[in-house]
């Protein structure tokens, strides 16, 4: 057998086992008219060293406050336990077993052990201390914890900003300004006047050579 198919039939077979344990606590603990989630918080309201809060009830049993609410009202109208103000911090409430609850707490310890005994009886107790060693090599404390939250991915880089307009085209250059019609008019009369006068001083030149 690979270890694949191993892993697959071990898993089955702890199921199995597990939910026989299981019922056969509840036969043991139904004459206490107790459900296995007030067996449960009222096992940890009892092993804890100082009165739970509220949310500290809640982390053990692993489920959500509001729910760990329903279970406190079942077992403070049972007279089990009784809600406290915490004198350290007046807004948080403390848990505590009444004297109905320690009595009750002794009768669940004796059904647990009754159901444990019946489950394992065809073992030696050679066998037990094996499957006790075994079972707490597998028993990581953080083998149920959820897997730590992957860090937040990074914001998506803001936006470039949009592309500045085109510079608006230059204006046409202006043409160069038109010519003034009497500074042309005095440009093509030039060269006529400079005819004119080198010809008035030829004719002077003649008439006094002639006298």
């Amino acid at each position: 057998m690979d270890n694949e198919e191993s892993s697959v039939q071990l898993a089955d077979l702890l199921q199995r086992l597990t939910k026989r344990l299981r019922r056969a606590q509840m036969s043991q603990l139904a004459p206490l008219g107790l459900t296995p989630a007030q067996e449960r918080a009222l096992r940890i309201i009892a092993q804890s060293e100082e009165p739970l809060r509220m949310t500290e009830l809640a982390d053990r049993l692993r489920i959500v406050p509001r729910s760990v609410t329903t279970v406190i009202d079942s077992l403070e109208q049972a007279g089990l336990v009784r809600r406290a103000i915490d004198p350290a911090n007046r807004r948080a409430i403390r848990l505590h077993l009444t004297d109905k609850g320690l009595a009750v707490r002794e009768e669940m310890r004796q059904a647990r052990r009754q159901a444990g005994q019946d489950l394992f009886a065809p073992l030696s107790g050679a066998q037990r201390g094996q499957l006790m060693g075994l079972l707490s090599a597998l028993d990581d404390p953080l083998g149920d914890l959820p897997p730590a939250a992957s860090p937040a991915s990074e914001p998506p880089p803001a936006a470039s900003p949009a592309s500045e307009p085109p510079p608006a085209a230059s204006p046409a250059s202006e043409p160069p300004p038109a010519a003034s019609a009497g500074s042309d008019r005095a440009a093509a009369a030039s060269p006529a006047r400079e005819r004119r006068l080198r010809d008035a001083a030829a004719r002077a030149d003649s008439s006094a050579s002639g006298g």
